[in-house]
């Protein structure tokens, strides 16, 4: 994790980074592994990054990117530390809602402390 946050830190550069997180205590320390890397403000749990089938909570990808929006709008960079759920199909929903870059729609799933860096303004991955 620390080695993906000072990957996010150099590709920020001086933009303002914002950290959300899903509200459980494994996104919440990756989170803070991030903020504390970067020099940032604490991360902001939140329930719609969260999902656990397991528990009859299941992915609401359309929520997930209305709320990452939501807060990208005032911000240059977001950082979402999401539930295993969302892994599995927030790039799917995001490659058939805004996002065109084709690598995207290549990313059926990533591994434990990978990430998928987007940008939600020009569509493309970065």
């Amino acid at each position: 994790m620390r080695e993906s946050a000072k990957a996010l830190k150099e590709l920020a550069g001086s933009g303002e980074v914002v950290v959300v997180c899903a509200n459980i205590p494994r996104a919440i320390e990756s989170a803070r592994i991030i903020t504390t890397e970067l020099e940032i403000k604490d991360p902001t749990p939140s329930s719609r990054l969260y999902a656990a089938e397991e528990e009859g909570l299941l992915p609401d990808p359309a929520g997930a990117y209305e709320f990452l929006k939501a807060v990208g709008d005032s911000t240059d960079f977001i950082i979402a530390v999401v539930s295993r759920e969302y892994v599995d199909v927030l790039p799917e929903y995001l490659s058939t809602n805004g996002i065109t870059d084709p690598r995207v729609l290549e990313t059926k799933h990533l591994a434990r402390g990978e990430m998928l860096v987007l940008n939600l303004r020009s569509g493309t991955q970065s």
